[in-house]
């Protein structure tokens, strides 16, 4: 019985400390806007299921102000260092755009 109270104390005590806990106050800075290409990418990545059941991963970059696709990609898995070749495969073709 004492230990069941503990518990149930303890996970009180959690919860009013997570719901308490203040974030930090620090001023947020809105995001200049891009005034040509290549020079923000955004990303993000998605994960979906195929009708099978099998699971799929998306990496996707849209470039800020043009909003094209410097890079896409799908698998089923998408590791670290994936993501770094194509993040330089793509900063390689901009770079090559730059230079014309």
């Amino acid at each position: 019985m004492m230990l069941r109270r503990r518990a149930c104390d303890a996970s009180q005590y959690n919860e009013k400390q997570i719901i308490g806990r203040k974030r930090g106050t620090l001023a947020r800075v809105p995001l200049v806007a891009a005034v040509r290409k290549n020079q923000r990418w955004s990303m993000d990545f998605m994960r979906d299921t195929l009708a099978d059941g099998r699971k799929f991963r998306t990496f996707d970059m849209v470039d800020d102000f043009s909003r094209e696709k410097p890079a896409l990609e799908v698998d089923t898995s998408l590791p670290g260092t994936r993501v770094v070749r194509v993040l330089e495969g793509a900063a390689a073709v901009a770079a090559r755009g730059n230079r014309q």
